[in-house]
Formats: C-alpha cells, structure tokens, sequence
C-alpha cells in the first residue's frame, strides 16, 4: 500500500477516536448550560416580577434578576472555556506524539522526530482563533448572545403582561415541545458547534505545527474530510486537493495553500503528509546515521509506497468497510457497529459520536502515554 492511503487509514481513524473526546467536552458544556438554565428559572420563580402591581416595579425586579443572570451566564462560560483549554493543552502534545509515530510507522524508521515543546503547546492553544477572531474572544461573544437573548425575552414577556408561567415559559421552553423550544436548546447548538470548530482548529493547528518541524520529510500536505451529506461545499472542492510544503498548488490543484483547517464553521476537513520517495528521503539533510541505517534495512515494499504521491481519497465509509468486525467494534461500540454491519446506518449517522465520549485520559491511556 502507497504510504499516503496508508496515513489517511491511519488518520481517519484517529479522527474517530478523537470525536469521542470532542463529545465528551460538549457534554460537559452542555450540563453546564443545563445548571445556569435551571439558577436562571429559579431565579425568576422566587423574584417574580410578575408579581408586583406596577409596570415600574416589575421592569426593576427583571433588572435585578438580570443583572444577577449576566454574572452567571459570564462566569459559566469562562468555566466552559477553561474546560475546553484544558482538554485543549493535553491533546496538542499527545496529538504530536501519535502524528510522529503514526508516520514513522508508515515509513519503516524513526525519521519524524521533532515534536511540539510545552512551552509552543501553550502559545499554540492561546493563539487558537476562528475565521480571524481569537477563541477567547468568541466565547466572550457566545456568553454575550445568551445574555441579550435571555434579557430580551424576559423583559419582552414582562412588557407584555405575562405571568410567571409564561415568563418562564419564554426561557426554558413548553412542556408541550418537550422544552425543545427554549432558548437554551438553540445556545447548546450554537455552544457545540463552537466547541467543534474550536476542537478542529486544535488538532489541525497541532498536525500543522509537526509538519513544519519536519519539513524536509515532506512532498506536501493533501486535504482529507469524510465526504458525507454535511460535507460543505468548500471541502467537497478541496477533497484530495494537495499543496507543496511552501504552499503552491499540487497537481490536480488551483488555489494556493489556504491555510490549515478548520476552513469554516464545523468543519470537519484535516491535512495528511505527503511524504518524499523513498529515493529522496535517503538524500534528505541532517539525518543521523541510525536514520540511514534504518532506511537502508527498509523492505521492498515499504520503499515502493513511499512515492511521493498523495492518498487515492475515501469515503469514512469505505474505510470502516475495510476493517476487521473487532476494529469497528473498538472505533464506534458495539451497537453502532452492529447497525454499520447490518446496513441500518449510514455516513451521517456514524460521524457523530456524541453518545460515546471519551475523556482525553482514556485516549492518553489507548496510546500508552502517561
């Protein structure tokens, strides 16, 4: 197997695992938005605004109340980013380590060998931003949507003369839409979908960042994403699309390198190394002699799939189809996998891993890193 199919094999999987531990810190944000939810509902029970006789008297109480909720909403949310920066600064080194060891598999010798410090693990995840603003700063403006959104609704439904059913009703939702309807349905949605794009840019920053350290190793950088029905159409286009180390454009290629992903909201997109052939490789400046030495003990095989060229492109699908019953077993559960074997779920359906987080500790474990 061509070296490239064989790292898009390797990366795709590792794509899996790492949804799991994605899952796992927007559950934790979720439960989170879920508590500030029920302090903000409580709050509303016990002060009613609705209560006090006066239209003047009833604005001061929702006032009050929200200004004690804006102070809530900010400090979650700094609870939620702090959550985050921390999975944040543990995966970027270990997600170094796997990417090296995951090439120098493919290549049959230990020629990756620079990795990402803590001290660039740390300015890496402070320097995180999202189509051009810093993450900090987009989570400063997640918390300021919830405040505005739930400021605007309780003193909508106090302007109107509502009760305290319906002032509650305006937050949390209906019973009768199984509270799907509450504004905290759309701020979990909005909360996750940050917290993945956060998530993708973190992975993408640290590959990248190993894949600048190891230059020399590399013929370029090829687009992979896993091609379903929530493929963007950006990505669709960039699919396989490959670039040279210093950014210009592969064969088969029109624009020039645009950046790392994630390339917009959500996206789900990553970069595998193209490597040199094999003849290069044993030409490459400064490796020591056990490099060459193990270069020199490399098989047949090994040398022909290191080619220089970039990964045929699959389907997340075709490549689970590929795998041992035992191997889907361990990437999407038991359940899952039987649904997989027997045709009853598709591309969409396995993407989503939300019903199986992993702490980043189980992944630390799965790699044999302490």
């Amino acid at each position: 197997m061509a070296a490239a199919d064989e790292l898009e094999d390797a990366l795709i999987e590792r794509d899996a695992r790492l949804l799991r531990v994605e899952a796992a810190i927007k559950l934790s944000a979720s439960r989170r938005l879920k508590a500030l939810e029920r302090d903000i509902v409580d709050d509303l029970q016990r002060n009613d605004p609705t209560a006090m006789v006066y239209e003047g008297g009833r604005q001061r109480r929702a006032r009050s109340i929200l200004q004690r909720t804006t102070s809530r909403i900010a400090r979650i949310f700094g609870l939620i980013r702090g959550d985050f920066k921390a999975a944040a600064l543990e995966v970027v080194p270990l997600e170094a380590v796997n990417l090296r060891e995951e090439v120098n598999e493919v290549i049959g010798a230990q020629l990756m060998s620079r990795g990402i410090t803590a001290k660039a693990a740390q300015g890496l995840v402070d320097d995180l931003t999202i189509e051009g603003a810093r993450l900090n700063d987009r989570w400063k403006r997640q918390a300021a949507v919830v405040s505005n959104g739930v400021s605007d609704a309780v003193m909508g439904a106090v302007r109107r003369g509502d009760n305290v059913g319906q002032l509650v009703a305006a937050v949390r939702g209906t019973a009768g839409m199984h509270f799907k309807n509450g504004l905290f349905r759309t701020y979990d949605r909005q909360t996750s979908a940050l917290i993945q794009t956060a998530f993708s840019n973190t992975i993408n920053a640290a590959r990248h960042d190993v894949y600048k350290r190891n230059v020399e190793l590399l013929e370029g950088l090829q687009a992979i994403n896993p091609l379903d029905s929530k493929t963007s159409t950006i990505c669709q286009a960039r699919a396989g699309r490959w670039w040279t180390p210093d950014g210009r454009p592969g064969a088969n290629t029109r624009e020039a390198f645009p950046g790392h992903p994630p390339w917009h909201f959500q996206c789900r997109t990553t970069l595998i190394p193209i490597l040199k052939p094999f003849d290069r490789l044993q030409r490459t400046r400064g490796l020591t002699a056990q490099q060459k030495a193990d270069l020199k003990e490399m098989s047949r095989e090994k040398q022909v799939g290191l080619n220089g060229k970039p990964a045929a492109g699959q389907t997340y699908d075709a490549f689970l189809r590929k795998q041992s019953a035992e191997k889907r077993r361990e990437i999407l559960g038991t359940q899952k996998a039987k649904l997989f074997a027997d045709g009853q779920i598709g591309m969409t359906d396995l993407i989503d891993q939300s019903g199986r987080p992993m702490a980043v500790e189980a992944l630390k474990e799965k790699a044999g890193i302490d």
